[in-house]
C-alpha cells in the first residue's frame, strides 16, 4: 500500500554555483510512501492514515534548507519523513531540478531517484558513519 504525493513544485536555492543561491530554481518532488492504511479504508477516519499536509510540510521545510547537492536535499527529506512518520516503512523519492545550469544541456531537468526502506536507510547511515543527519547545513 502506498500513499502518493506527486509533482510537488517548490522554488529553492540549492546548487554548487554561487548564482544558484541568488537566482534559485524550480524543483519537482514525487513521493511514494509505503504504509498500512487498511483501517482508514474501512473507517473513513483521518486518524487511521498519514497526514498528507504534515508530509508536505516536512518536504517543504527540507526543500527550503539550502544544500549544494540535490543528493543531500533528498537525503534530508528521507531522514525527516522517516523521523516524523514512524508508520512509513519505505520511501520512493524522486527529486529533480528544472532547467539546471549545465552548459549546452538540452533536457528539462536532472535529479535523483531513491527507493529505500527504513531498515536500509538506517544501514546506509551506519555505513556512512552518520548517526544524525546534518539538518542545519548552511552552505
Amino acid at each position: 500500500m502506498k500513499i502518493l504525493l506527486n509533482s510537488i513544485r517548490i522554488f529553492a536555492t540549492h546548487g554548487v554555483l554561487p548564482m544558484e543561491h541568488t537566482v534559485g530554481a524550480w524543483y519537482t518532488v514525487d513521493l511514494q510512501l509505503t504504509t498500512d492504511f487498511t483501517k482508514a479504508m474501512i473507517s473513513d477516519d483521518i486518524d487511521d492514515t498519514l497526514d498528507y499536509s504534515g508530509i508536505y510540510a516536512v518536504v517543504e521545510k527540507e526543500m527550503q534548507t539550502r544544500s549544494k547537492l540535490v543528493e543531500h536535499v533528498a537525503g534530508r527529506v528521507i531522514e525527516a519523513v522517516f523521523e516524523n512518520f514512524p508508520a512509513i516503512s519505505a520511501i520512493h523519492l524522486r527529486l529533480v531540478k528544472e532547467n539546471p545550469p549545465i552548459p549546452s544541456f538540452k533536457g528539462q531537468s536532472c535529479g535523483v531517484d531513491i527507493q529505500t526502506t527504513r531498515e536500509e536507510w538506517l544501514e546506509i547511515k551506519k555505513k556512512s558513519a552518520v548517526t544524525s543527519f546534518p539538518f542545519n547545513n548552511n552552505h
